[in-house]
């Protein structure tokens, strides 16, 4: 996700665009897997190590999202003729991200705290 975050500075992303329509879906998608990984987590709290796989697997596919989500976020941003509603929306996917992995960093200290 940090990675992302990096490209959406990137130079060469000024010139790209992307279809809103994209972006919509990688949201509905991320937002489905937040919601699986925090249940996941839950599971994974109360000692079922069964979940801890589909738990990994899932925080994998979040962080993809978000990835997307920020890069074409970026891109998306570009058709958008308002210059403050084009930059409002890429700071937004870019907040979202980071928001996600402060979501990240707090399951990573709490499982060191077990």
């Amino acid at each position: 996700m940090h990675d992302g975050i990096e490209r959406a500075k990137d130079v060469e992303l000024l010139s790209c665009k992307s279809g809103a329509e994209y972006l919509l879906s990688k949201l509905r998608l991320a937002a489905n897997s937040t919601k699986t990984t925090q249940d996941l987590w839950k599971k994974q709290v109360a000692a079922d190590e069964s979940s801890t796989l589909p738990f990994l697997n899932e925080c994998i596919t979040l962080a993809n999202n978000m990835v997307d989500i920020v890069v074409h976020g970026k891109a998306t941003s570009n058709l958008i003729q308002d210059i403050d509603q084009s930059g409002i929306l890429a700071d937004q996917c870019r907040d979202v991200t980071r928001q996600c992995i402060d979501l990240y960093t707090n399951y990573q200290t709490r499982s060191y705290l077990k």
